[in-house]
């Protein structure tokens, strides 16, 4: 498989399980959890990179937050805008142009994540360690908004990572 790209290919493959999408956007919109970097945290102890640091999420949220701030909320509020706005055809094809144009920002950010989990060092090969990493890299991403974990992100947490590293 092509070394770039790959966190992509997970999030796009992971994100059609049963459950994920429905717990990826609440935490998104109920929780304020950036969800690429929920995904980010999935994937990089999927591939075998070693827990995050305090220093991690410095890095990756102004990579997140710049791409989310600059590019992809502002089509998502224009994609949501033009559902309500305007129920004709011709809206219902300008909001599907919207909607590819988020997406294609979204994998774009990805990308420059990705970019920045490989500037910080090669994968190891502790894949039985996979699913204690990737709560740890949850967690520390917690941490670092300042927010306790709680039993609904945990409940939401733990679902993700039973659809990602099966169940306990």
């Amino acid at each position: 498989m092509n070394e770039a790209n790959r966190f992509r290919t997970f999030s796009s493959s992971y994100y059609g399980r049963p459950g994920v999408e429905h717990a990826l956007l609440t935490l998104q919109d109920e929780h304020g959890l950036e969800v690429n970097l929920v995904l980010l945290c999935l994937f990089a102890a999927s591939e075998g990179y070693p827990a995050f640091g305090e220093e991690a999420f410095g890095t990756f949220g102004r990579i997140a937050g710049r791409w989310s701030h600059e590019a992809v909320e502002p089509l998502r509020r224009a994609r949501r805008g033009l559902k309500t706005m305007l129920p004709d055809e011709a809206a219902a094809a300008l909001r599907e142009k919207v909607k590819a144009l988020e997406l294609d920002a979204e994998f774009a950010m990805q990308d420059a994540l990705e970019a920045a989990l490989r500037a910080q060092g090669a994968p190891g090969s502790d894949a039985a360690g996979a699913r204690g990493t990737a709560l740890h890299n949850l967690q520390a991403y917690l941490a670092d908004k300042g927010m306790a974990l709680g039993a609904t992100r945990e409940g939401l947490f733990h679902l993700l990572l039973d659809a990602a590293f099966g169940a306990r």
